[in-house]
Order: C-alpha cells, then sequence, then structure tokens
C-alpha cells in the first residue's frame, strides 16, 4: 500500500514510547530517536514526522504544538481503515467520508493530534 505524508510536522509527545507505538501501527518507520525525540518517515516518500518530548521546545521554536490536522495520503483507504482498526489506534465506528476531491477518515495519536487518511477521488 502507498503512504505518503503530505506536509512536514513536528509535534510534542507526553509519551515518547506511547507515541512510537501508535505510529508504528500506523505504518510508520522509526529514522532517528533519543531520549528526547522521535523522527518517523514514509515508506513512499514525503516530509518526515518528529516528535519532541514535552517541554522540548520544537525546531521551528514553537513551545507547545497540539492538534492541528496532519494529512497523510495512501492509495486503498479501506484497507488502510481496517489495519487502524485491527491495530486498535481508532475506533471500530471510524467510518469513511466523501469530500469533493478525495475521501478520508480521522484518528488521533496519544497527544490528541489529528491525522486525516485520504485517497484522492478517481
Amino acid at each position: 500500500m502507498k503512504f505518503k505524508k503530505i506536509v512536514s510536522t513536528w509535534l510534542h509527545s507526553t509519551n515518547l514510547q506511547r507515541t512510537k507505538e501508535f505510529m508504528e501501527n500506523l505504518g510508520l518507520t522509526t529514522i532517528a530517536e533519543t531520549e528526547k525525540l522521535i523522527i518517523f518517515t514514509y515508506a513512499e516518500g514525503g516530509p518526515n514526522t518528529a516528535y519532541y518530548l514535552y517541554p522540548e521546545p520544537l525546531n521551528d521554536g514553537s513551545p507547545r504544538r497540539k492538534g492541528g490536522v496532519l494529512a497523510i495520503e495512501v492509495d486503498n483507504i479501506a484497507e488502510m481503515l481496517q489495519k487502524c482498526k485491527d491495530a486498535g489506534i481508532c475506533s471500530t465506528e471510524t467510518q469513511i467520508y466523501a469530500q469533493e476531491q478525495f475521501i478520508s477518515f480521522l484518528l488521533e495519536d496519544p497527544d490528541e493530534n489529528l491525522f486525516e487518511i485520504i485517497q484522492q477521488k478517481e
């Protein structure tokens, strides 16, 4: 399955181990890890996602970042949704919604950052 991050992201985590488990269940690979930082990469490319252990400052100097919507593009959204349900990282009631240009579903990481998983309409 193709899996691509659309924009670069720096976020805070209150528990890096819990965040790592969530991101690995989502299908990402850890490329760097310290006591205060984990960087994840996407198999099909796109900018990486970095989590800093709160209260470490982020790359851009932001003192605290929570929330926002992080878009990740996949080529088979039904397969991705089932994978997330099987891994227990989204509710069994999570549904796919149709937008104008794509279909999507939402899930939250352990620190309530919102991810939108999208698939372009053909």
